[in-house]
């Protein structure tokens, strides 16, 4: 209930500005450091892709596959309803 009563007459409890400020730059500085600190410069080593890796973005292409196959049964070639209850391409099949 304090808080309250010192945002309505304008005081801050938190930081003062002062410190807003210099966080302010030393997160900047920090940033433009990272920019230019030669991270991003080539060894001439390529980096082999690790097995999590290559996993990860197999499950992504079989989500993508499963998730088109699955639009495909539900909706057909046309435009998809707005609740579909029923599986489009698996009624018509005889």
């Amino acid at each position: 209930m304090q808080e309250i009563a010192y945002a309505q007459q304008g005081k801050n409890r938190g930081f003062s500005g002062d410190c807003r400020a210099t966080c302010t730059k030393v997160q900047a500085r920090a940033f433009l450091k990272t920019l230019f600190d030669g991270q991003f410069r080539d060894d001439g080593k390529s980096q082999p892709a690790g097995a999590f890796a290559r996993a990860a973005v197999w499950l992504v292409i079989a989500l993508t596959a499963l998730n088109v196959l699955s639009t495909l049964l539900e909706c057909g070639f046309g435009a998809c309803a707005d609740n579909p209850l029923t599986y489009e391409l698996l009624k018509r099949a005889p």
